[in-house]
């Protein structure tokens, strides 16, 4: 991965509640530490978030006309765990 600019830290702000709710929890911290990006008619961003008592995966996508939607979360997740949402995506089945 890579460090997190800007855009993908605004990515993660816009969409912490949503990604929260999906938990089912709320984060003492949420600071996005890790992204690779993905262009595809917009951009993916698979971040990875330390919220404090754990990580979480997150991929957002964010088109080109200025929206964005949350694709995937996984959480529960330590702080080693390759940034792979498509590798959780799979293996969640």
């Amino acid at each position: 991965g890579q460090p997190v600019d800007g855009t993908c830290a605004a990515l993660v702000a816009k969409h912490r509640g949503e990604i929260e709710a999906r938990l089912g929890k709320t984060f003492p911290k949420f600071v996005p530490v890790e992204m690779t990006t993905q262009v595809v008619a917009g951009t993916n961003y698979q971040v990875k978030i330390d919220a404090g008592i754990e990580f979480i995966h997150v991929r957002i996508y964010s088109h080109f006309s200025g929206s964005s939607e949350l694709s995937f979360v996984k959480g529960d997740l330590h702080a080693f765990a390759p940034l792979d949402t498509w590798a959780d995506q799979a293996s969640a089945g």
